[in-house]
């Protein structure tokens, strides 16, 4: 799936899931659902090779 097929299913989820709040007379979700949506976008972008741990790539590999 590329990028732009992510972007657009996630957007027509925030939509519809924000009209579905507002049917059912939740418009207090909808500012929740922007949030989550905002949230897995950056999840999805995030560069999951990054090392949490600080140190640089030498130290990792001499294994300190």
């Amino acid at each position: 799936m590329t990028e732009s097929t992510e972007d657009n299913r996630g957007a027509a989820w925030r939509e519809w899931a924000k009209a579905d709040a507002e049917r059912r007379g939740l418009p207090q979700l909808v500012p929740l659902i922007d949030g989550l949506s905002t949230i897995i976008a950056t999840l999805r972008a995030a560069d999951w090779n990054h090392d949490a741990t600080g140190r640089q790539r030498a130290e990792r590999d001499e294994g300190r």
